[in-house]
């Protein structure tokens, strides 16, 4: 019963991240803003479920590597500003895919 508080604690963690994945989609959160939210709310957790953990990270890195390959094209001239980058099919196909997982991955926390 001690340790209750810590699942208490993670639970809001989890409906923060969905949160944010909602904003997100709904175009109402940058990536930048969504990545580090992620991050951020991952390093609080009080409860480690290290193969859970190890699956968002995953997903996580395809974002950021999203947003890096985004911020590259936009410095090497390629590309007129990052939201460019993002609207690529293929690019959006990836981050698009990369929350839906996290979603789902966020989902199977909440209760």
């Amino acid at each position: 019963m001690a340790d209750n508080w810590k699942t208490e604690y993670d639970q809001r963690q989890h409906a923060l991240m969905n949160d944010q994945l909602i904003l997100f989609e709904e175009g109402k959160l940058g990536l930048a803003s969504l990545i580090k939210s992620i991050k951020g709310l991952l390093s609080v957790l009080e409860e480690t479920d290290e193969a859970w953990i190890d699956k968002v990270r995953d997903e996580w890195g395809t974002l950021e590597t999203a947003y890096a390959v985004a911020l590259d094209r936009k410095e090497q001239g390629l590309a007129t500003d990052a939201q460019t980058t993002f609207n690529d099919p293929i690019q959006q196909a990836l981050i698009n895919d990369a929350v839906q997982n996290l979603r789902r991955l966020v989902q199977e926390r909440i209760d």
